[in-house]
């Protein structure tokens, strides 16, 4: 194209498309090659890759296709949309990539997967091929498809499977796993994609313009502070990035420039982010409604002690009241062991009072459960009135059997999972996840994959002597992983102290607020301090002051220092 000559360029440097010549080996995609490679050459059967979007799962689908071209033993297959409505359909389509023919739609389920045991038995025996099937997009997967991979995996000699299945998908994958745990149990390989760092941001950036370079020294299109810029916006998602370069190439050619700032980067990223981007305009005025609303605070709470109190305004020192239906409170200044009313799994809050939530005890739920879940006991999920934009209360709701389920990830240590839930690292506490985990033999050592539930072990609160109070919340979720993983993601690209509050009340239900480890005695501080925050690492930062009504904490929203 004839405008790339501007800045050099003799074709685009970046397409959305996953072309495997612009393939950036980042250290995490490297790794994921090598042990594919390794597992695949292994016969070691099935083998998964889970990602967010847009971490770059396609690319690495593709090649690890283009590795395995020109090996005349390997033969490769792949799915590119694995939602087939039934099992029919699914065999039928495998039948014809495996076996090379189509057979006749009136064989039963039975025949065609003769067929495709004897093809394979004939290639991996007979002519020492291995067959590798490769499936994109494996989140779309249905139940009864997923069987059908279980069953050909079944197809295997003394020493080797027959199959190599390698599937790449989103995160929403996982849930598929929690429900068929026959299936889970036969992976042999679980990779997490992460986003990238900012030096695979930059360099993979570089790495691109490079390649599409008219000359043999490429021109630097991008200065170090716009490579930070897109960093900062793309949060080191590959899509992300090349979506913010392309854009801003565009800018860059439209202006006549032939090379990009901090500046230019923001101000395409502001564009792409126009609808919801705060100004600052709205900045001066949520803090200035966020003053009036603490003085409104202020007066309501000193009318609390003169009977005045209407139940609308909710004051910052929260003690949850007993309840004979939730787990007692551990009092963290005095337990020192397992409270009484944890031990033992069948007497204890951990395995609740159905069936269902003892098999989750013990680790031994059935796919079923899994379907309908414990979270299922924390009660429906807020919602929000259309009219008025508020919540509307949340009826019938109980408290919570579970607070949910974490998939064990490379790295994890169960103190650390602990610590993220409930924020601290106490005895009392690993004891009683370990007696709710009953598949957990070492807690020194748990296998990655392992799915580990997360019991409701409520907390006394002991606020600051100092009212108000004030925090900076980050988000809101209402699931366990959810919340999880951005904790992580902020994390990992920010120095900003965060944790979550798994909490519950009768008008939110179970629901898991990201806040700031620190809280503020003034709304000033706090609303300067979240204007601050890098939003494109945080998302939407708002001040809050109360919690509502009833309200049982799981971790202390007090933990961290006082400013």
């Amino acid at each position: 194209m004839d405008y790339y000559k501007l800045l050099q360029l003799d074709r685009e440097p970046f397409s959305n498309s996953p072309d495997p010549d612009y393939f950036y080996p980042s250290r995490q995609h490297v790794a994921c090659l090598q042990k594919l490679e390794l597992a695949l050459r292994l016969k070691r059967g099935l083998n998964v890759v889970i990602g967010d979007v847009g971490t770059g799962k396609t690319t690495l689908c593709r090649q690890l296709i283009r590795k395995f071209s020109d090996d005349a033993q390997v033969e490769s297959y792949l799915i590119l949309d694995p939602s087939f409505d039934s099992t029919q359909p699914f065999l039928l389509h495998l039948h014809e990539l495996i076996c090379g023919y189509k057979d006749d739609p009136a064989l039963s389920d039975l025949a065609l997967k003769e067929n495709i045991k004897q093809h394979l038995f004939k290639k991996g025996v007979d002519e020492h091929k291995t067959v590798v099937l490769i499936i994109d997009e494996g989140q779309k997967t249905t139940d009864s498809c997923l069987e059908i991979l279980r069953e050909l995996l079944n197809f295997e000699t003394n020493t080797y499977k027959l199959l190599q299945i390698v599937i790449f998908a989103q995160l929403e994958f996982k849930g598929l796993l929690d429900r068929h745990v026959n299936f889970s149990d036969r992976i042999n390989l679980l990779h997490y994609l992460a986003p990238m760092d900012f030096k695979d941001t930059r360099r993979m950036v570089n790495h691109r313009i490079k390649l599409s370079s008219a000359g043999p020294r490429p021109q630097k299109i991008f200065t170090r502070p716009a490579l930070w810029a897109i960093y900062r916006s793309s949060r080191g998602y590959p899509r992300k990035i090349i979506h913010i370069c392309h854009q801003s190439i565009l800018a860059m050619i439209i202006q006549n420039r032939s090379t990009a700032g901090w500046a230019l980067i923001r101000s395409c990223k502001k564009r792409l982010s126009a609808p919801t981007a705060p100004t600052r305009r709205a900045a001066v005025l949520f803090t200035v409604l966020l003053l009036v609303g603490s003085a409104f605070y202020l007066y309501n709470t000193d009318r609390v002690g003169s009977g005045h109190h209407d139940g609308r305004m909710q004051a910052i020192k929260i003690y949850p009241k007993a309840d004979p239906s939730i787990p007692a409170a551990i009092d963290i200044p005095t337990a020192a062991g397992i409270p009484p009313q944890l031990q033992g799994a069948e007497n204890s809050a951990l395995a609740g009072n159905d069936a269902a939530s003892r098999s989750i005890a013990s680790g031994n739920l059935p796919a079923e459960a899994y379907a309908s879940g414990i979270e299922k006991k924390s009660g429906p999920a807020p919602q929000t009135d259309a009219d008025t934009g508020k919540q509307k209360p949340v009826q019938n709701s109980d408290p919570p059997a579970s607070l949910g389920r974490l998939i064990v990830k490379p790295g994890d240590t169960l103190v650390d999972l602990v610590f993220q839930v409930y924020g601290t690292r106490q005895n009392a506490f690993l004891r009683a996840v370990i007696d709710a985990n009953r598949q957990i033999a070492d807690p020194n050592v748990i296998d990655i994959g392992n799915v580990l539930s997360f019991p409701p072990l409520s907390r006394k609160i002991r606020p600051a002597e100092t009212t108000p109070v004030y925090w900076v919340k980050l988000g809101d979720y209402q699931s366990l992983p959810q919340a999880a993983q951005q904790v992580h993601q902020i994390s990992s690209t920010t120095s900003i102290p965060v944790h979550m509050i798994p909490a519950w009340s009768p008008t939110t239900g179970l629901h898991f607020p990201l806040l700031v480890k620190r809280y503020f005695t003034d709304a000033r501080s706090a609303a300067d301090y979240a204007d601050a925050l890098p939003e494109n690492n945080t998302g939407q930062a708002e001040v809050m002051s109360s919690w509502p009504n009833g309200t049982i904490f799981y971790a202390d929203p007090y933990a961290g220092s006082v400013h």
